[in-house]
């Protein structure tokens, strides 16, 4: 059998003193007899020949060699009856993951996409986590339980603001925080969407929301939207 090449995995032994070792049986079907050149790492090499423990000597294009490390793949090609060609195996590529967003990521960048198109050609300005201190008047900025919305998006026109929206996503367990935080900025901004889990927590939150603001501001600011209900609109 005539083989053409054959991977080597580097030992440390190997890279520490310059040599590649050959079993009995590559250096009956694999190498070629008595002196050859090599071609190692781009380094031509004349008179190579084993020593006799089958070990190839080529110094320091082994040696010497940064990205031969021990465990290194290389691979040995036969060129032809007096050359072999040592280089090293390129890296397998490592297949790519899917990066699996969360439901709440999901929700923010929808929103983002929808503030940034609401306006035609004038583009607000989009963040996301916001402290709400940016939002509120420093008069009445909280100093301690300092509390954050999701989105916030601004549009100005000519350095003034025109339109203000906010993005708030509960989760259970939090409706009160909800009501809090939109509680607080709802005087200072022009919309707000809250996004919830599902129906009961979204009535919940309305309705606290009615006994701490006027229903019409909370009618004309605010839109109820479950997750299901959000992420499927076209």
């Amino acid at each position: 059998m005539c083989l053409l090449s054959i991977t080597h995995r580097v030992t440390s032994t190997e890279k520490k003193y310059g040599f590649i070792y050959f079993s009995r049986r590559l250096q009956h079907e694999f190498l070629p007899k008595g002196e050859f050149t090599v071609i190692a790492f781009g380094e031509r090499l004349e008179k190579v020949s084993l020593d006799g423990y089958g070990r190839m000597f080529i110094g320091k294009p082994l040696k010497n060699n940064p990205s031969i490390t021990e465990g290194t793949i290389v691979v040995i090609s036969k060129i032809s009856e007096k050359e072999l060609h040592l280089d090293v195996a390129a890296a397998p590529e490592q297949p790519s993951i899917p990066v699996v967003k969360s439901l709440h990521e999901k929700i923010v960048d929808k929103w983002c996409e929808e503030q940034r198109a609401k306006f035609g050609q004038f583009e607000p300005k989009i963040r996301r986590n916001v402290n709400i201190n940016e939002i509120l008047p420093p008069s009445i900025s909280l100093k301690e339980n300092v509390k954050t919305v999701d989105g916030y998006a601004v549009l100005e026109i000519g350095g003034v603001p025109i339109h203000t929206s906010v993005l708030e996503v509960q989760y259970k367990g939090v409706r009160e925080d909800t009501v809090v935080r939109v509680s607080l900025i709802l005087p200072f901004v022009g919309h707000v969407d809250i996004i919830a889990e599902d129906i009961d927590d979204l009535a919940k939150i309305k309705e606290l929301l009615e006994r701490l603001n006027d229903p019409n501001i909370i009618k004309a600011k605010v839109t109820f939207q479950t997750f299901k209900e959000y992420l499927l609109k076209k």
